[in-house]
């Protein structure tokens, strides 16, 4: 006997299964924003900005307005939305920022408090825990694809 439960025994995944889900979810999972939205440009309301899945990430005006609330006005004009971020396939994984440099900056400012002139190109862990708890409609993580 294996310890597990007769119930836990039938409630195992094969792999036809992941295999049939990552096929499906795939799209979801490698996703990135086709436009962006300058944080001076978000003006009252939610704000929408098109995936490559086709699909639309909602940004929600209350996160745009706490993100205003967090980083000085000369920021808005530099700071583009959805905040994109890829998680590499390294190990060990790590949160690689999307955008140039003064993407990576704003992402240090709310996280620390100071502009960098050189901004780490990653986030840790709980550095990105911290991002989407306080900004997660802002936030769009994707997979990093090999090789890319």
């Amino acid at each position: 006997m294996d310890g597990r439960t007769p119930q836990a025994r039938d409630r195992q995944v094969s792999s036809r299964f992941f295999e049939l889900f990552f096929q499906k979810e795939a799209p979801h999972l490698y996703s990135e924003p086709v436009e962006t939205v300058l944080l001076s440009e978000a003006g009252e309301g939610d704000v929408k900005v098109r995936l490559s899945s086709g699909e639309y990430l909602v940004l929600y005006h209350a996160d745009i307005k706490r993100l205003k609330e967090l980083v000085p006005r000369y920021l808005y004009g530099k700071t583009r939305l959805p905040l994109h971020f890829k998680l590499t396939e390294t190990s060990p994984p790590k949160l690689r920022i999307v955008g140039g440099e003064w993407q990576r900056r704003v992402i240090h400012y709310v996280l620390t408090g100071e502009i960098v002139w050189r901004p780490p190109e990653e986030v840790g862990e709980e550095e990105f825990s911290r991002l989407l708890r306080t900004l997660r409609s802002l936030i769009h993580l994707s997979l990093e694809r090999r090789g890319v």
